[in-house]
């Protein structure tokens, strides 16, 4: 993840899995929180600051994020 401190702009990049390589520019909203169940804390809180500055007015995509992380710590919490 890079941060244009004069812009403010996110920029980054998947590093494992099926869309390895991929800018997180070039997949849509519901691809990016599909990850949500996949990816630790820490990417999490990163891709979660990254689409609140490239979907600013994304309520929903907020809330499906939301919802998505939860069952995601679920998951985890159960193996």
């Amino acid at each position: 993840m890079e941060l244009d401190h004069d812009t403010g702009a996110m920029r980054g990049r998947i590093l494992a899995g099926r869309h390895e390589g991929a800018t997180l520019d070039a997949l849509d909203v519901a691809t990016l929180t599909g990850f949500l169940a996949e990816i630790d804390e820490e990417s999490r809180a990163l891709l979660m600051a990254y689409l609140d500055r490239r979907e600013p007015a994304g309520v929903n995509t907020r809330r499906l994020m939301r919802q998505r992380g939860r069952a995601a710590r679920r998951g985890a919490a159960a193996k």
